[in-house]
C-alpha cells in the first residue's frame, strides 16, 4: 500500500516515501512497549482517550475459531484500514477518519491507521488532533521518516518551530537521502534564523536531486540575504538553465553582477 499524505501548505513539502511502513507482527500485536522519542512523551493509554469508540456497527462477519481471535482481529483491523484508505484517496475524510478509528479498536498497535487517522484529521481541520495521533504513531513505530514529516509540517502549521525543527531532524536522521526531508528540515532551520545550517540542508537537497528548481531558488535567497552574492549568483544562474524566460531569475542575475562589479 502507498501512503497517503496530507497535503502541506507551500513552500513545506509532503513526504515523498510510496513504501508502507513497516507492520507489527502479529504475534507481538499486543506487546506494544513504550518507546521514549525526541518528539513525543504521550502515554500507551492516550490513543484510547483520544479516538471516539464508534457505536452501532458491527465489523466485518467472522468466522473465526476461538483459538485464532487475534489473527482475526488483525485482519479485521486490516479490512477497515483499507477501506478507510478507498476514502481517503475520494476525500471523504470523516467516513475515513471511522474506519481508522475501527482498525485501531481491533488492533491498538497499528501505526500505520493512527498515521492515516492524522491524515484525516488534519484534512478536517483538526491540527492538534492530527498532532496528537501522529506522535501516538511515533511512539508505536519510532523508524518511518513519514511520521517525523508530517509531524513536522502539522508543527509548522500550528506555530511550534522548535518542534518542528526536532521532526524534521529526525526525519532525514532515518531518511537522510529523501531531497524533500532536506529541504523541509533548510525552511524551518531558515525560520529559525538558523542560515549556516539552513545552507547545507538545501545543498543536501540540491545533490540528491538536482533537478528540482525550487531548491536552487531557495538556496540563492538564502545566500543573496547572507550577504554570499558570488555563489547566490550561481544558483540564480541555475535557474536560467532551468527556464532562460525566468524573468526573476535574469533580474536577479543582472542585479547581483551590478553589485559584484561595485564592490
Amino acid at each position: 500500500d502507498r501512503i497517503r499524505h496530507y497535503p502541506p501548505p507551500e513552500p513545506y513539502l509532503q513526504p515523498t516515501s510510496t513504501k508502507r511502513p513497516p507492520r507489527v507482527p502479529r504475534s507481538s500485536i499486543f506487546k506494544t512497549a513504550v518507546v521514549l522519542t525526541l518528539l513525543s512523551s504521550m502515554q500507551p493509554a492516550m490513543a484510547g482517550q483520544l479516538l471516539s469508540r464508534v457505536k452501532g456497527k458491527s465489523a466485518p462477519e467472522s468466522t473465526c475459531e476461538s483459538n485464532e481471535q487475534e489473527s482475526c482481529a488483525f485482519d479485521r483491523a486490516r479490512e477497515f484500514y483499507q477501506k478507510g484508505l478507498q476514502y481517503v484517496d475520494k476525500g471523504k475524510f470523516r467516513l475515513a477518519k471511522t474506519e481508522f478509528e475501527r482498525a485501531i479498536e481491533e488492533n491498538p498497535a497499528y501505526a500505520d491507521a493512527y498515521y492515516q487517522l492524522a491524515v484525516s484529521y488534519a484534512n478536517l481541520n483538526d491540527l492538534q488532533a492530527a498532532k496528537t495521533t501522529v506522535k501516538e504513531a511515533i511512539r508505536l513505530n519510532p523508524k518511518v521518516a513519514a511520521y517525523y514529516q508530517m509531524l513536522g509540517i502539522l508543527s509548522v502549521q500550528t506555530n511550534d518551530v522548535e518542534q518542528s525543527e526536532a521532526a524534521f531532524r529526525k526525519s532525514v536522521e532515518i531518511s537522510e537521502d529523501d531531497p524533500y526531508a532536506w529541504y523541509n528540515l533548510g525552511m524551518v532551520l531558515e525560520r529559525r534564523e538558523n542560515p549556516e545550517e539552513a545552507e547545507i540542508a538545501y545543498l543536501n537537497a540540491i545533490t540528491l536531486k538536482s533537478g528540482d528548481k525550487r531548491f536552487h531558488q531557495k538556496l540563492a535567497r538564502l545566500l543573496e540575504a547572507n550577504g554570499k552574492l558570488k555563489r547566490a549568483l550561481l544558483y540564480y544562474e541555475n535557474l536560467l538553465q532551468f527556464d532562460k524566460n525566468d524573468g526573476y531569475a535574469k533580474e536577479k542575475v543582472d542585479e547581483i553582477k551590478a553589485r559584484l562589479e561595485s564592490q
